[in-house]
């Protein structure tokens, strides 16, 4: 997830003066990180596997953001 977390990143400052991107976005960071998976594996972890553990792991950060925004707010 260290590396998902870093392509997710690296995506959103790539495509932040773009709108509409989302799809776009997702799409390449499964792929860099499906690029990673050796080709003797690839039969057990598949593309669809790798574009769970994206989407969770975009949920985890998102979740994270909120919970700091909603304790920043509570502070004011």
């Amino acid at each position: 997830t260290a590396n998902a977390v870093i392509f997710i990143k690296e995506a959103e400052e790539k495509y932040q003066d773009t709108t509409n991107m989302g799809g776009t976005k997702f799409e390449e960071v499964v792929n860099r990180l499906y690029d990673l998976v050796p080709d003797g594996l690839k039969f057990m972890i598949t593309r669809e596997m790798v574009a769970d553990m994206v989407q969770s792991t975009f949920d985890q950060i998102e979740e994270y953001v909120k919970l700091q925004l909603d304790t920043a707010i509570k502070k004011e």
